[in-house]
């Protein structure tokens, strides 16, 4: 699960494979929210994995919260691993790699989902994908975030 790209996120140096709790897109969209959160990396692996980090505002997600902060420098990072993508497509309207959510939406195809990552200015990050998720959440200081609802 680890990839050399990780190791360049201090992160890499606490994390184990089995930190990453197993989900499914639609049950992890459907109770969280990546509202006003910023897309850090993404990455595509092989054929059909990708894996993208966000950090994640805990105003809209107060599970995610472990400290009571509006400084985005505190907030707590996602990251997630989707499976089985054979479609991608990022959207950068404003010219920019920040790319800023203003939510998600997902459809269910031929038993396959297809996520919509709104950006703020208009940017968008769409990806269809088996229904398996990985998950790991951290906070500011590279604690591991158990999310319950997974």
């Amino acid at each position: 699960m680890k990839k050399d790209w990780i190791q360049n996120i201090p992160i890499y140096n606490y994390i184990k494979n089995e930190d990453f709790q197993k989900s499914k897109i639609d049950k992890f969209f459907n109770n969280y929210s990546i509202h006003d959160s910023y897309l850090i990396d993404f990455k595509i692996n092989g054929i059909d994995e990708l894996i993208i980090i966000i950090q994640i505002d805990p105003y809209w997600s107060k599970e995610f919260l472990t400290y009571q902060t509006s400084e985005i420098k505190y907030w707590p990072y996602v990251i997630l691993n989707f499976f089985g993508v054979n479609e991608v497509k990022a959207i950068f309207a404003n010219h920019s790699m920040q790319l800023g959510f203003s939510g998600a939406d997902f459809e269910v195809i031929d038993e396959r989902i297809k996520v919509y990552l709104h950006g703020t200015y208009g940017d968008e990050f769409t990806l269809q994908a088996d229904n398996k998720l990985f998950v790991l959440c951290f906070d500011w200081k590279y604690n591991i975030i158990n999310l319950k609802e997974l």
